[in-house]
């Protein structure tokens, strides 16, 4: 697994970032962190998408406890926001 500092996602060398993983290897080649990434998209000022991604599964612990997070809960993570709690909340029960 891929370990990504807070640094901008651009720095990152393009074969390293996930978007490019996933088109060259396929989904089963990305962590968890990584594939949570690619759904949310973007990051906050200071944090890359890839290092939210892997604060927000050490919050919960595992995907399955993400899977019983509800709006409040995911708002209450820093650098989620309402729309990417709802969106995460759409994912997962499209799940």
């Amino acid at each position: 697994m891929t370990t990504y500092p807070t640094i901008p996602l651009k720095e990152i060398e393009i074969e390293e970032r996930p978007q490019e993983r996933l088109l060259r290897l396929g989904a089963s080649a990305l962590s968890d962190s990584e594939r949570l990434a690619m759904i949310l998209r973007s990051g906050t000022k200071g944090t890359n998408v890839l290092v939210l991604a892997k604060k927000i599964l050490k919050e919960a612990g595992s995907l399955q406890n993400l899977a019983k997070y509800n709006l409040e809960d995911f708002v209450k993570i820093s650098g989620i926001g309402q729309v990417k709690g709802l969106q995460l909340l759409a994912i997962i029960e499209l799940s």
